[in-house]
């Protein structure tokens, strides 16, 4: 899926057939929960246009750590 665990957190760049759709998959990380949700309608193979963390756009594709216990929603959009 093109989830690599870092020391800073979690970076996103999946890789997919270029069919559109998405997917949407958990990865637990340091004890949190990540609610991955791949929007691919531009039926790319790579390439990360957007990412929001809990509603929130974020720079790059470096997910933040959270904290033990939490659940995070991260929308990933191809582009």
């Amino acid at each position: 899926m093109g989830t690599q665990p870092t020391g800073e957190g979690r970076k996103e760049d999946p890789g997919t057939p270029n069919t559109g759709g998405g997917f949407a998959v958990p990865r637990r990380y340091r004890g949190a929960t990540y609610h991955i949700a791949v929007d691919n309608t531009a039926a790319v193979q790579y390439g990360v246009k957007s990412v929001a963390v809990d509603g929130k756009p974020i720079e790059g594709s470096l997910l933040p750590l959270a904290p033990e216990g939490a659940v995070v929603e991260v929308q990933v959009t191809m582009g």
